[in-house]
């Protein structure tokens, strides 16, 4: 009687399994290939399904979901009506101190929980300096009949800023959300509006928040002359710190305002260098759209601006995750098989620069996509042996293509001199520098092949490299020309790449003065772009400006100096920095181990 083996699905690396030893299964590239410099490839993907992970995801649901019901009655005993003659003046009495540890609150009550309630009876008429004092989340109105229903004792006083008053954070979300926020574009701005005067409940205010941590960093950093002089650092993290309150109470449920704010606070993380947490925001968004259907034709409604809005929300979502896919080195949580909903398109009513924002986040990524393949088939093109001339060819055809239909008013305007705030300008210079960006990504594969470094296929490819680099280069000091630089951090991978092919041209061209010399000159007014752009608090831009000087100094090269920035703009306060909310005072941490826990859950595959 013959028996049959259970067939085993191998999990290590292609070059372990051929020497039969162990791997410890690392993405991308396990020790042994580590340690031995060498290529490693997965002949198999990674099991995308984990029985184990969903039981532990759902017995976390169920934990978390008991957590929640015992909080919102903690919560309702805590803010019940207090008694008119239980704390009267004469009876009560606390106050604030400011010391080398912290704040301090001296009181003569010795019950937290009455202590509570007189800080929340007391902080709706707090004022410190004349400011109105920050919403502070998670107040039930004391007469509402359900415990689902908010009532949120501070909402008039966060929006009092924003209601009629050309000075307050609305004037600014006006001038700098609609224009400068290009992931996604508002199609029913009047119900937005309608939301930042009057939210109601956790969702829309969770958005008002997102939005104002946004707009006050962004603010801080391109449009300095419309904030207050702080520093860049500190704008907008207590917005933020508002919002993730509140997020704690809105990312289990699915919904296109929890969407809509968690884009908003992937963007305000990117700003704050803290790319870990963004990745974890853009990941919740994925799966809430995909809970939503956003992705396919038939759960789109039947009202053609809902539609829209559906349409764009869920694009939105999709580009910024291949973005951050792309720069992570990590899969994209969507398989583009799966989606079949068109690209967004503008609305009759909306205006033409609207419509190329729209456009331009649609031809960002088609080009994504392209780099999509190359990141993804081009090396294992390389290690399976098949033809990487070929491969190189078909994405070379792709690009062609991508450039040909790229819509007329996009088309190249680096000979434009003038400066000059129309959006579409700006989008033309930055979809070039990306397009020529793909095209290094495209042939540096052939360029780190050490063994064929002087073969006629690497020579080609670094030819085009450095037609690419100098293209870019010529881009970035037309983009220099613009009035702002609301967008230039699209513009970043560019700057990588063509550094990387001017510090290679060098190199590999000792012998002919004029290109190096070529090649110096812009990596010197890349330098001098660098020390112009708002960007440069960031740890990557300062990376690239420490590896040019670097590379300068070794070569024996003047090193361009930074010249010192001096701001004669007046300023003109804008946006009033938030006080701090008194749920702070009290130590409320904003995650905890077993919330974390169970959004890493929801944003890995596994």
């Amino acid at each position: 009687m013959t028996t049959s083996k259970r067939s085993r699905t191998s999990l290590a690396c292609v070059r372990c399994r051929k020497r039969n030893v162990k791997c410890d299964f690392t993405h991308p590239q396990c020790n042994r290939c580590s340690v031995s410099d060498l290529s490693c490839i997965y002949a198999d993907d990674s099991p995308r399904v984990d029985n184990h992970a969903f039981d532990r995801l759902g017995i976390q649901v169920h934990e978390l979901t008991e957590r929640m019901k015992i909080m919102q009655t903690e919560l309702i005993k805590i803010t019940a009506p207090v008694p008119q003659a239980r704390h009267t003046a004469l009876d009560t009495a606390w106050k604030l101190r400011l010391t080398p540890g912290g704040i301090r609150i001296d009181t003569n009550v010795s019950n937290v929980e009455d202590l509570h309630r007189a800080l929340l009876n007391a902080v709706s008429q707090l004022e410190i300096n004349n400011k109105t004092c920050l919403y502070i989340p998670g107040i039930y109105d004391s007469n509402s009949s359900s415990a689902e229903t908010f009532s949120w004792q501070s909402k008039q006083q966060c929006t009092r800023q924003m209601q009629g008053n050309p000075q307050g954070l609305q004037s600014l979300a006006h001038i700098c959300y609609q224009s400068c926020f290009l992931p996604f574009q508002i199609a029913d701005q009047q119900k937005l509006l309608q939301v930042c005067h009057n939210p109601q409940g956790p969702q829309e205010l969770l958005l008002v928040h997102s939005i104002c941590a946004w707009v006050a960093k962004h603010s801080s950093i391109y449009h300095p002359y419309l904030c207050l002089n702080d520093a860049s650092a500190a704008a907008g993290e207590a917005y933020f710190l508002e919002a993730k309150q509140l997020l704690r109470r809105c990312f289990i449920n699915s919904n296109a305002t929890t969407i809509h704010a968690l884009l908003n606070l992937y963007m305000y993380q990117l700003s704050c260098e803290r790319t870990t947490l963004a990745y974890l925001h853009i990941g919740l968004a994925i799966r809430m759209a995909q809970d939503l259907g956003l992705h396919k034709k038939e759960h789109m409604p039947i009202d053609l601006k809902q539609r829209e809005i559906n349409r764009r929300l869920w694009w939105s979502v999709y580009w910024l995750d291949l973005c951050a896919a792309l720069e992570s080195n990590r899969p994209t949580m969507v398989d583009d098989k799966d989606c079949d909903v068109e690209y967004p398109i503008p609305l009759q009513d909306e205006d033409p620069e609207t419509g190329y924002r729209i456009a331009f986040g649609v031809e960002s990524i088609k080009l994504m996509k392209i780099r999509k393949v190359i990141a993804k088939q081009l090396p294992s093109e390389r290690i399976k042996g098949s033809c990487l001339l070929d491969a190189i060819s078909h994405l070379e055809t792709s690009l062609t293509k991508w450039l040909n239909e790229l819509p007329v008013y996009f088309s190249s305007s680096a000979n434009n001199s003038e400066k000059t705030a129309l959006f579409c300008e700006e989008a033309c210079v930055i979809l070039n520098i990306q397009y020529f960006t793909t095209w290094i990504m495209l042939h540096r594969l052939v360029l780190n092949e050490q063994e064929a470094a002087a073969s006629p296929v690497a020579l080609l490819s670094l030819d085009v490299c450095i037609k690419a680099a100098h293209q870019i280069t010529q881009l970035l000091q037309t983009y220099a020309k613009q009035i702002h630089w609301c967008h230039f951090y699209y513009c970043l991978d560019g700057i990588v790449e063509s550094v990387y092919i001017h510090q290679k041209s060098f190199i590999c061209n000792q012998l002919d003065a004029t290109i190096k010399q070529a090649a110096v000159n812009h990596l010197v007014n890349t330098v001098r772009i660098l020390y112009e752009i708002p960007l440069s608090y960031m740890q990557r831009v300062r990376n690239i400006l420490d590896q040019i000087k670097e590379f300068l100094g070794q070569q024996d090269q003047e090193i361009p100096q930074e010249p010192l920035k001096t701001n004669n703009v007046p300023q003109i306060v804008m946006l009033k920095s938030p006080n701090v909310s008194m749920m702070d005072l009290i130590q409320q941490p904003t995650y905890s181990n077993e919330e974390l826990n169970q959004m890493l859950s929801i944003y890995n595959n596994d």
